[in-house]
């Protein structure tokens, strides 16, 4: 975990005010120990073009993305339409692709129902004089498992993916990930979440991956 002291502080406990929704995600980073990736670097960030329905999904974002990582400290990030100065050699060149999978998961759970109805009973009793006495009670209903079905959900899996190539020899150097599955917003708004929240979190100089959580404001969502 990120330790409370860091520059990122602040943004790694973002808690906007209001209730009712939190994004939930993990963010991975694969590194190459000998090809490293250092935000004093020059990068061109390009949105991936290899899939065709994705293509200008990956262009649209790509602004965020670059903003996300000179918050990051990467001040040398530039675009095709904000390229680097003529002769400004590039170090690192990143392409991003963001992918939405959908798929339907199907899994047994218990149906619930009445398993006995409710009644009325009728207690009587007599005293030593030979009075009768009765008194009436209900007794509740039971309810409990009365059988099983097989139910199906549907899974929208969120992946924000750059991967890092050398400039100069054309290696790669590193791969980074952000994931969510069923993300509480409409897709634009999804892949800008991960973005946001998940950039801040990447590791650029160690392989790791991490869990996070954020709590969204009831009116988070825009649609």
């Amino acid at each position: 975990m990120t330790n409370a002291s860091t520059p990122f502080a602040a943004a790694l406990l973002l808690l906007l005010t209001g209730c009712a929704t939190h994004l939930q995600g993990t963010v991975s980073s694969e590194t190459d120990p000998n090809l490293p990736v250092r935000p004093d670097m020059v990068v061109l960030l390009k949105a991936s073009e290899a899939d065709e329905s994705t293509a200008l999904r990956n262009r649209r974002h790509l602004p965020n993305i670059a903003d996300r990582l000179r918050e990051r400290g990467f001040k040398k990030v530039f675009t095709p339409l904000s390229p680097p100065p003529r002769d400004t050699p590039v170090d690192l060149q990143a392409t991003a692709q963001l992918l939405r999978l959908t798929t339907a998961h199907q899994y047994t759970a218990p149906d619930y129902g009445e398993i006995s109805p409710a009644r009325t009973v009728t207690d009587c009793s007599t005293d030593a004089a030979g009075k009768k006495t009765c008194v009436q009670r209900t007794i509740r209903a039971r309810t409990g498992v009365i059988g099983y079905s097989t139910r199906t959900d549907t899974l929208h899996d969120y992946t924000v993916k750059l991967t890092w190539y050398s400039a100069r020899t054309g290696q790669l150097a590193m791969v980074s990930t952000i994931t969510a599955r069923n993300p509480p917003c409409a897709e634009e708004e999804n892949f800008e979440l991960l973005v946001e929240n998940g950039l801040m979190r990447l590791s650029f100089d160690t392989t790791r991956t991490e869990s996070f959580r954020v709590e969204l404001a009831k009116d988070q969502c825009r649609r």
